[in-house]
């Protein structure tokens, strides 16, 4: 989670914004984030990391979990952040 976190904080420039601020934009942002990043996930895994990925989800296993999980299935997952944050700002 801490990588959605510091790619958001780069690409919206707010490093320097006082952490409560950073906090609710990361609110903000992250949800819509998360979901394209579980769209890309599940087009793109082979059939048995989906499953694996489907029972994290019922299971309700924490989305720090799933996507430290998710970090070592998908090369391109920073990439899929940054182009689902760049989505998110343009809407």
């Amino acid at each position: 989670m801490q990588t959605i976190n510091n790619t958001i904080i780069h690409a919206l420039d707010i490093a320097d914004m006082p952490a409560d601020m950073q906090e609710d934009v990361l609110a903000r942002t992250s949800a819509g984030i998360l979901q394209s990043v579980m769209i890309h996930a599940f087009m793109t895994l082979p059939l048995q990391d989906q499953h694996t990925l489907m029972e994290y989800l019922d299971q309700d296993k924490p989305i720090q979990e799933i996507y430290a999980w998710l970090e070592t299935k998908l090369t391109d997952l920073p990439e899929v952040v940054a182009d689902a944050l760049a989505r998110y700002v343009m809407a």
